[in-house]
């Protein structure tokens, strides 16, 4: 398991650089918190705060390799928690999912982007498979109450729209289980488990003025931006879903769990069954809803399929479904260690992933700008280097520990039109003019609200890439 992992993360990630929009930010308020900041007051972002808690921690054990470093052991403990699952009975069943489970990884992540990239529906991915086999092992009824609370409030407060199907799927674990909390006692842990993550989260963004600035941004934000500008039938988001999927060769998976289900069904024939295959259909076709609430099916949206798909075929095999598999031979275990080393073979080969997704704009610019700018000199300080065009280039800030001089970080053009109706710029440019910010870094800068006349009229124009970026440097 631990070769496997290792392999899989190792190919997929050899260095992370994080020069693409969603790490950037992550990283850059990983590294905020980590120097004292806080989400919500010092950057603008509209994601709930466990993901920036986690590219904390990350950023604590190393700017470079920790993120990477956290998904490893992450991967290890879960395909240890499955192995486990099976170790008594069907330890080729431990085995084959955990395998599953590395190869899935592999060849949608190529596909994508760097693993780290769309770390909150990675870890969406992995809490359910954590939540269904610790409640599938776990005999203390009070333990799995806990357990759904605490997985209820972490996606809530990691992925808001992910909730939906997670509550489905809990209540399929429930009954799975027989621990529908029927008693007051039981429903008592399932809210202590719940509060347990919400509470110390919620203390800490009140305690530090954040808390209606994390309503608004994570909650009011997404609902009167992103969601109303996509409004469509239900019908045509499943399919824009279903098409999304096509293209990244996912839809197989949900081909490969509708037979299994099935299958249990027919060779069953008992209500068990029944209720166990109406509650795969009902939380495939919710986490299709949320998926497509916005019409934007990035790759990275459909890592939650994966985690639902390999978490109902460990019930399918504790339902029996896979005993013949029992009967495999040392030939067939050889064989798919084999196909998995040419899997990794072929990514490398073929698709060269960690080549792909480094494009060489990002490779020169970043060179160019840290040459053209002595960050030694200014690392660890805070206000004097600001990225106007955050998408890319925040990560200088989160390499060199710069907290930027203003909380709008996240208001380059890509989301400009809720922004610079508000006049964002001009808080941006009194922002930088107040803290006496050193260098500013522009991108094909546009001429909005007098951006460039700001800049000329204060700062000296030092460096230019051909790819449109530039950088200024405050007048003496």
């Amino acid at each position: 398991i631990v070769v496997y992992s290792t392999a899989t993360y190792f190919f997929l990630n050899p260095e992370i650089t994080g020069p693409l929009w969603d790490v950037a930010i992550f990283r850059y308020i990983g590294m905020l918190i980590c120097n004292g900041g806080v989400p919500y007051v010092d950057v603008f972002d509209h994601k709930p705060p466990i993901i920036y808690f986690f590219y904390a921690l990350g950023h604590s054990i190393s700017y470079k390799w920790g993120v990477f470093i956290l998904f490893l052991l992450l991967n290890i403990f879960t395909s240890i928690l499955i192995f486990s699952l099976f170790k008594k009975k069907q330890l080729v069943l431990g085995y084959s999912l955990c395998l599953l489970l590395n190869a899935v990884v592999l060849f949608c992540s190529h596909k994508i982007a760097y693993i780290d990239i769309f770390t909150t529906r990675y870890l969406v991915m992995y809490l359910i498979l954590i939540f269904c086999a610790f409640s599938i092992l776990q005999k203390n009824s009070y333990a799995i109450h806990f357990t759904t609370g605490l997985f209820l409030a972490i996606i809530l407060l990691l992925q808001t729209n992910e909730v939906l199907p997670a509550f489905v799927f809990a209540c399929f674990i429930l009954f799975y289980k027989k621990l529908f909390p029927q008693k007051l006692r039981a429903l008592a842990w399932v809210f202590f488990g719940a509060i347990t993550v919400v509470l110390p989260i919620t203390i800490y963004l009140y305690y530090n003025n954040a808390l209606s600035e994390f309503f608004y941004q994570a909650f009011r934000f997404n609902f009167e931006t992103y969601v109303p500008i996509h409004e469509d039938t239900l019908l045509n988001k499943f399919k824009s879903t279903y098409a999304s999927m096509i293209v990244l060769n996912l839809h197989y998976i949900l081909y490969a769990i509708g037979v299994l289900g099935a299958l249990l069904f027919f060779v069953k024939r008992n209500i068990s069954s029944v209720i166990i295959f109406l509650f795969m259909g009902i939380t495939f076709l919710v986490q299709f809803y949320t998926t497509g609430l916005s019409n934007n099916n990035y790759g990275h949206y459909f890592f939650p399929f994966i985690g639902y798909a390999l978490a109902f075929m460990m019930v399918f095999s504790k339902e029996g479904l896979f005993d013949g598999s029992l009967l495999i031979s040392k030939l067939k275990l050889l064989l798919s260690i084999t196909a998995f080393i040419v899997c990794i073979g072929y990514v490398i080969i073929e698709n060269k992933p960690f080549e792909k997704f480094k494009e060489k704009q990002f490779e020169n610019a970043f060179s160019e700008i840290e040459k053209s700018i002595s960050f030694e000199k200014i690392k660890n300080t805070k206000g004097t280097f600001f990225s106007w065009e955050v998408g890319n280039y925040i990560t200088l800030n989160a390499k060199y520990n710069i907290i930027a001089p203003t909380k709008w970080v996240y208001s380059n053009g890509l989301i400009a039109p809720y922004f610079i109706s508000n006049g964002i710029d001009e808080t941006i440019m009194n922002n930088i003019t107040t803290h006496q910010t050193k260098y500013v870094l522009t991108y094909q800068l546009p001429n909005l609200h007098n951006r460039r006349t700001f800049l000329e009229q204060n700062y000296t124009h030092v460096f230019y890439e051909n790819e449109g970026i530039n950088i200024w440097q405050k007048q003496q």
